[in-house]
């Protein structure tokens, strides 16, 4: 059937129509109405290829399109076939949209009924929401190089991670902060989360299930996949009934392990001091003790230890950190021992060790170890009298006295491995003279039995003190196989720093990695490294 294209209508898109007479092929170009678009010549050029009309006018199309009006342009002298009514299908880049552009059939041609849209859809795949209304409303308007939404996908319902909000903080730190004026703020340590039965310590909010989405060719989108996550706990925690909650069974402190395990751990607390009304403490888990700890007593703790008062001539032994907020009076008789930190207000007439860093007001005294640093700041920062001993690092404000006195400082050695290598040589002394004195019966016993004086009696003492020689040797060779396996290590690094913020005071022995010196002068602001054997003061 004939067909004219395109009636008069509000906002309509220009579009175009071959018309196929007696002496050619001609394009009619009908412009935009209202606020329509222009037809493009891309899109002319484009129709005109998909239809084998190779040869046309293309300035006088690009003229055409230049009229406000509509405009008959000769293509070419030769006719073309009929063209029938037809439509570009474009998919979007997602395949969740589906976009049909019709184009009128040529003026002998004939136009599309809803039948052959719909084979047209699904000749290009289109099997999925498509959009009913659109086709009415091209069927009923017929517009041209007009796009029409003819289908939509699904979009896919992103589902929800887990997670689970811990009630307590899980990043805690035990060093003490430094105040503007200068002085150690060690009240707000922060290095415990206490916690009463009944509290909440996690909730878990599960994960919630995505939906997937369908786009326009009929294929399945599958949601974004999500992260499941369970609540793992030990002892003294109970899971609620609705498993989303872990609650204290008792009171204690919680800690987040790295394993994302939420463990409580009981804590034997103190109201007042360590005292004749406590006696000794040992405990496997951490101990606070509110008040202080007097002379002569014990607290041995497997965790930390964390004394709010002043720890006297007393024994402290902790397999974590120990703090004690108001010092350590030693009275020549203090030990604290941790496996961790130390942090304190000062430390005076004591033996202080840690497997980690020590970090005080004050130290005098005493003597002092530390695995890897000890930091002397605050107010005073003061080291004087006494031996301390870092891995890695001293730092402190003032190191010595102008009234004098012995102070030592040493860096560069592991103190652990120095401290063993001592009580290995002390060990081999005992037993190099139990060695001599046995080696000396043995002797004489020999000298006997050669003669043919040795009374039978003493045979089996004779023999006794032979596997006694021979277990004392073999101690020897298993104490100097080990001491080898040190003494490699001692003196040998460059390692260590003594770092001086204000003044160190002649007299002091700075000692790095097995070389030391006494420092002759008053020196300021510098620091002490070791260059090959030689040790030396930069500022």
């Amino acid at each position: 059937m004939k067909h004219k294209a395109g009636g008069n209508h509000m906002n309509r898109n220009g579009f175009f129509q071959v018309l196929i007479k007696m002496d050619g092929t001609y394009l009619k170009i009908y412009p935009a109405v209202e606020e329509g678009k222009e037809i493009t010549l891309d899109e002319i050029t484009s129709y005109l290829t998909k239809h084998q009309i190779a040869e046309y006018n293309l300035p006088a199309i690009n003229k055409g399109l230049q009229q406000q009006e509509e405009t008959v342009v000769k293509l070419t002298n030769e006719k073309t076939f009929p063209i029938s009514e037809d439509m570009d299908i474009i998919v979007s880049s997602d395949k969740m949209k589906a976009i049909a552009r019709f184009y009128p059939a040529s003026n002998d041609g004939s136009q599309m009924d809803e039948a052959e849209i719909y084979r047209g859809f699904t000749s290009n795949g289109i099997k999925y929401g498509i959009k009913k209304e659109s086709v009415s409303s091209y069927l009923k308007d017929r517009k041209y190089c007009t796009d029409y939404i003819i289908a939509v996908g699904t979009k896919p319902i992103e589902g929800k991670d887990a997670k689970i909000e811990y009630s307590f903080n899980t990043n805690l730190s035990a060093r003490p902060k430094l105040n503007e004026d200068g002085s150690v703020d060690f009240h707000q340590l922060q290095n415990m989360n206490s916690v009463t039965e009944g509290t909440i310590l996690a909730t878990l909010t599960k994960e919630v299930t995505g939906t997937p989405g369908v786009d326009v060719f009929g294929k399945a989108i599958l949601p974004t996949p999500i992260k499941v996550k369970k609540l793992l706990y030990g002892s003294n925690i109970a899971l609620s009934e609705d498993g989303l909650q872990l609650i204290a069974k008792v009171d204690g402190h919680v800690v987040l392990k790295e394993d994302g395990k939420v463990v409580l751990s009981n804590v034997y607390e103190v109201d007042g001091d360590v005292d004749t009304s406590t006696g000794d403490i040992s405990y496997k888990g951490d101990v606070e003790i509110r008040g202080n700890v007097r002379t002569g007593f014990t607290v041995i703790a497997k965790g930390n230890i964390n004394v709010q008062g002043v720890v006297e001539g007393a024994r402290l032994i902790a397999g974590g950190n120990i703090v004690i907020q108001r010092g350590i009076q030693g009275m020549s008789r203090g030990i604290v021992q941790a496996q961790g930190n130390v942090i304190a207000k000062f430390i005076e007439s004591a033996t202080v060790q840690a497997n980690g860093y020590i970090e005080v007001d004050a130290i005098m005294h005493s003597k002092v170890t530390a695995k890897t640093e000890i930091h002397v700041s605050g107010k005073k920062g003061l080291i004087v009298g006494g031996y301390v001993r870092a891995g890695n690092l001293i730092q402190a404000q003032t190191i010595g006295s102008s009234m004098g006195g012995s102070t030592c400082v040493e860096v560069g050695n592991d103190p652990a491995i120095q401290d063993r290598l001592a009580q290995l040589k002390e060990e081999k002394k005992k037993l190099e003279a139990e060695e001599y004195q046995l080696g000396q019966v043995l002797e004489v016993v020999k000298k006997k039995q050669q003669k043919g004086i040795l009374e039978p009696s003493k045979l089996a003492s004779f023999q006794k003190s032979l596997m006694q020689y021979k277990e004392v040797t073999q101690k020897l060779q298993a104490i100097e196989k080990e001491a080898a396996t040190y003494e490699g290590n001692i003196g040998e690094s460059d390692g260590g720093r003594i770092k001086v913020d204000k003044i160190i005071y002649p007299g002091v022995k700075v000692s790095i990695s097995g070389e030391f010196t006494i420092i002759s002068d008053t020196h300021r602001c510098c620091q002490f490294i070791k260059e090959w054997h030689e040790i030396k003061r930069i500022n």
